[in-house]
């Protein structure tokens, strides 16, 4: 039940890049920053994004739950604007709550199209 729910998620993350032109960098990308209190809780299985018709950039990151036992992370998406970091109200801690051994999709929008790039931070709770 759980590696057909992986590969559901896996097959609909493929679905979105090849429809919207999603690149997906590989997995320790230096754009996900996972500190060393997350990382035994939950491991980054892919990240993608997109650019909309608006010109913002969308961010997809899929988590996995490495325990057998609920876990809480926190992520924080920062973006970028040629190379300056952009301060937003938006860019706060979020919770995010796992199941054991669940695979999780968290999906984030650039507040503004200007913003070309970005880092995502996970840390433990």
């Amino acid at each position: 039940m759980k590696l057909h729910r992986f590969c559901v998620c896996a097959a609909a993350l493929a679905a979105m890049a090849w429809a919207s032109g999603c690149a997906s960098p590989q997995v320790g990308d230096p754009r996900i920053e996972l500190l060393p209190s997350a990382a035994r809780k939950v491991a980054v299985l892919s990240v993608g994004y997109t650019d909309a018709k608006d010109g913002a950039r969308g961010v997809q990151l899929a988590l996995r739950n490495r325990t057998g036992s609920y876990q809480r992370v926190l992520y924080k998406v920062v973006w970028f604007a040629d190379g300056v970091e952009y301060q937003s109200i938006l860019s706060k801690w979020k919770p995010a709550s796992l199941q054991g051994r669940e695979v999780l999709d968290i999906v984030e929008t650039a507040p503004n199209a200007k913003l070309d790039s970005f880092r995502i931070q996970i840390k433990g709770e």
